[in-house]
């Protein structure tokens, strides 16, 4: 980590805003449950619900919004009330006709949109270069443990200058209350795991007069 502190301020903060990035995976025939356990962006009247959020979760937040109590949604739909309780609580798992019908009776509609997956990244061939693609899903797997994300690789191996000592050099965004315990930790995971030396630093601690520089040639993982 030292060796970004000429490219990174000293003072390190401990909330640090969330740079999340969002997963996508399929639904499952019949049920909503992960058509909204959204691994795959869902639109609701044009407000975005990601990150994991279930079934139930997302018809629960919808019907708040729209100001129905599960009693009204239920004299409107034909369900009983517990059943509506039971799918906001994830208890029970609606049909996808079930599920449609509850959100328009509500006022909303179901919009689904699969993202591409992202391309591999590419980096200058050379050996650091090499370990670090042949490793990328177990970088992106250690910094999601330790609160970072949005890893990219810059310096030497980003540019393809690397020399005989040349290090690998990491930035990333945190999660909010990320402290430096957790920086240092990630930093030796990641050096255990690539056996080479590793330089870590958080995105938003780049010197502004490097910024231009630091970002125009980092590659995202």
């Amino acid at each position: 980590m030292r060796g970004l502190l000429n490219a990174i301020t000293r003072e390190y903060p401990t909330p640090v805003a969330n740079l999340g990035t969002h997963n996508h995976g399929e639904r499952k025939r019949g049920h909503m449950r992960d058509a909204c356990q959204i691994r795959r962006t869902c639109y609701i009247a044009n407000s975005l619900y990601t990150k994991d959020m279930k079934a139930g979760e997302v018809l629960r937040d919808a019907r708040k919004k729209s100001g129905l109590s599960q009693l009204e949604v239920a004299r409107r739909s034909g369900i009983a009330q517990s059943v509506i309780s039971d799918y906001e609580r994830g208890k029970r798992e609606p049909g996808a006709d079930t599920y449609t019908q509850l959100l328009e009776i509500i006022g909303y509609t179901l919009e689904l949109r699969a993202r591409r997956r992202a391309k591999a990244p590419t980096l200058p061939d050379s050996k650091l270069a090499r370990l670090v693609l042949r490793h990328r899903k177990e970088i992106i797997a250690l910094a999601r443990q330790h609160g970072a994300r949005n890893v990219r690789v810059f310096g030497s191996v980003a540019t393809g200058k690397t020399k005989k000592r040349s290090d690998i050099d990491f930035l990333v965004d945190l999660d909010p209350g990320v402290g430096l315990l957790k920086m240092i930790s990630l930093e030796l995971k990641l050096k255990d795991l690539l056996g080479v030396k590793v330089d870590l630093g958080p995105a938003r601690l780049v010197k502004p007069n490097l910024r231009d520089e630091v970002f125009s040639h980092a590659v995202a993982l």
